[in-house]
């Protein structure tokens, strides 16, 4: 089976079948940009601290 830069939604959910996967799965996940409400100043050493979600 070959595949192209235009893939069909059809084949993409044949692929996600095949692999047991969710066809959301087969796609890199992005992180959304540091927002300045995401980073704090330290108040000893003025450094920057990015806040994340564990």
């Amino acid at each position: 089976m070959a595949i192209s830069r235009n893939t069909t939604v059809d084949m993409l959910n044949r692929i996600a079948a095949a692999l047991n996967v969710s066809i959301t799965d087969l796609f890199e996940k992005q992180e959304r940009p540091a927002q300045e409400s995401d980073i704090i100043t330290c108040p000893h050493c003025n450094g920057k601290i990015k806040i994340e979600k564990g």
